[in-house]
């Protein structure tokens, strides 16, 4: 499984969940970002994700904004950052990811690691 890939399935990543009702494997909070990406506000009762017309452009978009913001970071910094602690059990989503992806928390997010 791919970095992203982990993260997808971390989020929900079933046909009822929210970010696959949106077509955002990522679950990418609605704003500039999304709206430059093709993406719209989610239509929900509490709305607060972007929705993108199709799953391909929703995992293209996950893509762009790890390479512009997440980049360079370690993948324990990149997940506190994706899914901050406020928020999420942040140090069990890192262990999740590292090992669907088979990653250390301590590598680095290249930009080999996001294209895959």
């Amino acid at each position: 499984m791919t970095f992203r890939q982990a993260i997808a399935r971390k989020e929900g990543n079933m046909p009822h969940h929210r970010n696959m009702r949106n077509n955002n494997p990522g679950n990418i909070v609605w704003g500039k970002f999304a709206e430059a990406h093709g993406g719209t506000l989610e239509e929900h009762k509490t709305p607060r994700f972007a929705r993108f017309e199709t799953m391909e452009a929703g995992w293209e978009a996950m893509r762009q904004l790890l390479l512009k913001h997440y980049k360079g970071l370690t993948i324990k910094q990149a997940i506190y950052k994706w899914a901050p602690p406020t928020e999420n059990d942040s140090l069990s989503y890192v262990h999740f990811v590292c090992h669907h992806a088979r990653l250390k928390a301590d590598d680095v997010l290249t930009e080999e690691i996001i294209n895959q």
